[in-house]
């Protein structure tokens, strides 16, 4: 390379280190902006995350004490505490079963039936909460819309088909449908996923009420 090629060489690099040094002096704050916002963005999440995992372990010990309390009614007062800062679906069903075993059946139903009505929260959940408002002994729920509940819960292929089953076949009896009654008590002891308990449990309750057990061994070769 000959001395005048060096030389524009030179004056074009000075040339080019003078133009970024003065568009990083134009534009160099936003550039510091930028950075001071990802770090920020970053330090924030972090902050959030053990934030929320803070709180959520908080929940859990609130909820355990909660459980752990001597004596129905002062575990029901603890469990009132509990789901007023944190309503999530445990502590709720807890509140629930603390209600029922305190002989409170009104407002364990009226829990339930927050649980049922709370889009926020997983269907599978909310068809809990409903097939526990069917099963309450008594309540403010007539025997037409806890069928109406079960409609949806004993469909095909639902989890807690047999469960809403047997229920149903509960609500026939008190209706004094001994035929409907035993009908669905077979499609449950019938079902080859239900455990060898329900099924025992269905199969007196059929013959209790005059009928005969459904033959498991042509159900099993017909499905």
């Amino acid at each position: 390379m000959s001395e005048s090629d060096s030389f524009l060489s030179e004056v074009t690099e000075e040339v080019r280190r003078d133009k970024m040094i003065a568009t990083l002096r134009k534009y160099g704050w936003i550039i510091a902006a930028v950075v001071v916002v990802i770090v920020g963005a970053a330090g924030y999440s972090e902050w959030s995350k053990s934030a929320a995992r803070t709180t959520a372990e908080a929940r859990g010990d609130a909820l355990i004490d909660a459980l752990r309390a001597n004596g129905t009614e002062e575990r029901l007062g603890a469990l009132e505490a509990v789901t007023e800062t944190d309503p999530s679906v445990l502590s709720q069903f807890q509140l629930a079963a603390a209600q029922l075993e305190n002989g409170d059946v009104d407002d364990a139903s009226a829990t339930l039936q927050v649980i049922a009505s709370n889009s926020d929260f997983s269907e599978i959940y909310r068809d809990v909460a409903r097939l526990k408002l069917v099963s309450l002994p008594g309540g403010d729920i007539s025997d037409k819309d806890r069928m109406a509940m079960l409609a949806g819960l004993a469909s095909e292929g639902h989890p807690l088909r047999s469960l809403a089953i047997e229920q149903r076949a509960l609500l026939h009896i008190r209706a004094g449908d001994v035929a409907a009654a035993i009908e669905d008590f077979s499609v449950v002891y019938a079902d080859e996923n239900v455990q060898q308990t329900t099924r025992a449990r269905v199969g007196q309750m059929i013959t209790g009420l005059g009928g005969q057990l459904p033959d498991l061994s042509a159900a099993s070769q017909s499905g």
